[in-house]
């Protein structure tokens, strides 16, 4: 799945076909204190799996990319996150 959104798609187009009955657990195990408990895995969790993993594949592309070709100078890569105004 990853490789075709990587070739073929998009990070939200990721994060939707992650988002499907199926592919997420909806619960995980916990510790605390010792003892094991169940807890809700966050509804956000495919988008967090999508933003970690799309571009650290991504990225890890690129430098290969760039090492195929030989380029000698270095990349700057920033991260870059956009932000809604609350006014």
């Amino acid at each position: 799945m990853l490789l075709n959104a990587v070739a073929q798609g998009t990070p939200d187009g990721f994060s939707a076909a992650l988002a499907r009955p199926g592919w997420l657990n909806k619960s995980e195990v916990g510790t605390r204190r010792g003892r094991s408990y169940l807890k809700s895995v966050p509804v956000t969790a495919a988008v967090t799996l999508r933003e970690g993993e799309f571009n650290r594949f991504y990225l890890r592309g690129l430098c290969r990319r760039a090492m195929e070709l030989h380029l000698t100078q270095s990349a700057h890569i920033s991260r870059e996150a956009h932000l809604q105004s609350s006014t």
